[in-house]
């Protein structure tokens, strides 16, 4: 991966390709690429092809930039049959997209508008607000409390007293080439291409309320979300998710803060080069066998409840939403 070249679908690539019968600015384009290696190969062996798009005619496109937007989209594209209120709910019904879909809950009231794809989340209480997103999840805790609009991602979690999510957060759980974790935490606003907020507040008093200065985020001048060093670098286990974050639920400064701050901490831009990609797809499969025993567990001890007459409570929420 360190050796691998940096070219781009986008403009390396695409640009290269023939618009039109004419031949594209050779100079131009080397000129503005220079910095690659091998665009001089790319431009001789895709200068001569030419650029065609078919458009199909009844199809839809959706481009979805941020992680606002994926979080909006997934829930108004599964809500229930019924009227139709815009355009990606519509979409979302000729694609027979669901709400839950591989999923074994335990212990958790679940808001209806909420979707969870592919996930096992196990807890004695706990609450999942409404808009929430949630997907390749392992939680087992005490308590689970997520609040609404959010987005969590690949959380694994075995054995915490709690994890408490506040609303509007994005939680992202990536597997690195170390054996190690990053732990991605912002708001589903915060725009990574800018440098507007973090956590939803904007960048400047973020750091004067923390006390933190532009070098404890960043390493040169290029400050955007993209850039700044947020995001905690560990192996499983080490921390809890609130040992890390609890500070996201109170304006008052507390000894969470503080791990966070002597975390070793990574920007997104350095988690790109960082993933592991096939340790990611092995615990995703690792994750779905778990959940078909969960079921599996769980209709053998409901066949036996019957059989037997036993007066036992069932949580069937995950039988009856899927």
């Amino acid at each position: 991966k360190q050796r691998a070249l940096s070219v781009d679908l986008y403009t390396h690539v695409m640009q290269a390709l023939s618009l039109s019968n004419n031949v594209n600015n050779a100079r131009e384009y080397k000129n503005r690429y220079a910095d690659l290696a091998v665009v001089d190969d790319i431009w001789d062996a895709l200068s001569s092809t030419r650029l065609r798009i078919l458009a199909v005619r009844t199809g839809q496109f959706w481009h979805l930039g941020s992680t606002h937007e994926l979080q909006q989209f997934i829930v108004d594209a599964t809500l229930s049959n019924g009227p139709v209120s815009n355009r990606r709910q519509a979409f979302g019904q000729s694609l027979q997209l669901v709400r839950r879909l591989g999923a074994f809950t335990k212990g958790i009231q679940i808001h209806s508008s909420a979707a969870i794809f592919h996930s096992i989340l196990k807890a004695e209480s706990g609450t999942i607000g409404e808009r929430t997103v949630l997907e390749h999840c392992s939680i087992r805790a005490s308590l689970i409390f997520i609040g609404s609009n959010c987005l969590v991602s690949g959380l694994r979690v075995d054995g915490d007293a709690e994890v408490t999510i506040p609303d509007n957060t994005l939680v992202l759980m990536t597997q690195t080439t170390n054996d190690s974790f990053v732990l991605t935490v912002m708001g589903v606003n915060d725009d990574i291409k800018k440098c507007n907020t973090i956590h939803g507040m904007p960048v400047d008093d973020f750091l004067k309320a923390k006390g933190l200065v532009n070098s404890d985020l960043w390493d040169s001048d290029d400050r955007t979300i993209w850039t700044a060093k947020l995001h905690p670098l560990l192996l499983v286990g080490e921390a809890t998710f609130d040992g890390l974050f609890g500070w996201l639920q109170s304006s008052a400064e507390d000894s969470s803060f503080h791990r966070w701050k002597a975390c070793r901490r990574v920007s997104l831009s350095q988690m790109r080069d960082m993933s592991d990609a096939p340790s990611e797809f092995a615990y995703r499969d690792a994750l779905a066998a778990e959940i078909t025993m969960a079921k599996t567990t769980f209709n053998e001890k409901l066949s036996t409840v019957i059989l037997k007459r036993q007066n036992v409570h069932l949580d069937f929420q995950f039988l009856l939403e899927e």
